[in-house]
């Protein structure tokens, strides 16, 4: 196990480091250039000398060697928009977006995998619809959608939650903050939902097929211990596996929801970059992304061993 994880560590860093390449390739190649961020229609002088000052006349190869070092020693670069350096702007939505993610997460494992198993043991039954038609309804609304008509029901129309905000600097504490976040964690996790609803499904219908389960029923162990300690451990890998994918999704997903709801996080800020096109912002968060994508893969593997003792690596 120690010699897996190790070599997984090393699969990864090398992983993380062609990303950056080919990220800092595409993100150079854009067209446009920050010239515009100052000044519309700036004269082609000027222009010039700002790309020289900003080492955007130099080789790719030796504008990627200056920022790859620069992000060795934690230096994610100056924001062009505001001079700010990234990592504070980073560190400051950071929090909001993985509290928005983590609530949607915690909100859909609640509800999907307790439906995900009932369904699987009423199969084809009346609840086993409904499940169904509510998880194609969750993966097929959009986002926006489903955030703007939550507002006008909620907010406009009963006003019982606020459209919008975080609540940080409210008076009503930890009850203030629920009541922002419920919406637009709602919204977000809807599709998140829907799909761990239906894998569960397929994956406890999978397993309450096999002998083993068969066998422990016919020995007359109750059905909830059949459920719980044989069926359900063994149905969880294949979730783990897609909760592995859809974690990263989430903090990738969520710029619209946080620009729907003014929550602002790490989704707003990209919104924001990608409009002014600040580069440097721009890397920053698709690199922030794609290590989020790499570690939650990792962290599968481990769990897997976790979950299901049968599973070793040498």
């Amino acid at each position: 196990m120690p010699k897996y994880l190790l070599s997984r560590l090393a699969q990864s860093a090398v992983l993380v480091v062609i990303v950056s390449i080919v990220m800092f390739a595409l993100i150079a190649s854009a067209p446009g250039g920050p010239a515009i961020l100052y000044q519309e229609d700036v004269d082609a002088e000027a222009a010039a000398t700002m790309r020289r000052n900003l080492g955007l006349d130099d080789p790719i190869v030796v504008q990627y060697a200056r920022w790859a070092a620069a992000l060795v020693q934690g230096d994610l670069g100056t924001s062009l928009s505001n001079s700010r350096p990234v990592a504070m702007l980073i560190g400051q939505r950071f929090g909001a977006t993985a509290q928005l993610a983590l609530a949607s997460l915690g909100l859909a494992l609640v509800v999907a995998i307790p439906i995900g198993v009932l369904s699987a043991v009423r199969r084809n039954g009346w609840f086993d619809r409904i499940a169904t038609a509510g998880a194609f309804m969750g993966v097929s609304i959009p986002n926006f959608w489903l955030g703007i008509m939550m507002i006008v029901l909620f907010s406009v129309t009963l006003g019982w939650l606020p459209s919008g905000g975080t609540g940080a600097t409210g008076d009503g504490g930890w009850l203030e903050r629920l009541r922002h976040l419920a919406m637009p964690a709602f919204v977000l996790g809807t599709s998140t939902m829907a799909q761990l609803t239906r894998y569960t499904r397929s994956s406890m219908v999978t397993v309450l097929r096999e002998d083993f389960v068969r066998t422990a029923r016919a020995k007359g162990v109750p059905q909830r211990t059949v459920l719980t300690r044989h069926a359900l451990r063994n149905g969880l890998i294949p979730v783990v596996t897609v909760i592995g994918v859809l974690v990263p999704r989430l903090f990738s997903g969520a710029a619209i929801t946080e620009s729907i709801f003014s929550w602002p996080g790490l989704g707003r800020l990209a919104v924001d970059a990608a409009l002014q096109r600040d580069f440097p912002v721009i890397m920053a968060l698709t690199l922030v992304v794609s290590v989020l994508v790499i570690v939650a893969s990792f962290v599968v593997d481990v769990l897997y061993a976790v979950i299901d003792p049968r599973i070793r690596y040498g």
